[in-house]
């Protein structure tokens, strides 16, 4: 593993899990994490559609294009990692 990134007033640690097709996840992501999530569906103008999950407070459209949106529906609001599905 690589050490962290660190700088004088933060330090960020990213792990990184490979996980191939076929074979099952077995690590505990986010075990004890207490933020809360949101999960959206969004249906897009070409008819594509994606579920998407993200931490409440973050900033949906900073991520996706609103341009090319048709509707977004807030599947679950504030609840945990565990929760959501």
């Amino acid at each position: 593993m690589e050490k962290p990134v660190t700088t004088q007033n933060n330090a960020v640690q990213v792990n990184i899990s490979v996980i191939l097709p076929g074979e099952l996840d077995t690590i505990p992501f986010n075990v004890g994490d207490t933020n809360l999530y949101n999960t959206y569906f969004v249906t897009y103008k070409n008819g594509q559609t994606q579920t998407l999950q993200y931490e409440y407070l973050y900033n949906f459209y900073g991520v996706i294009d609103s341009r090319k949106v048709s509707t977004v529906d807030t599947l679950q609001y504030k609840v945990l990692w565990d929760e959501l599905y």
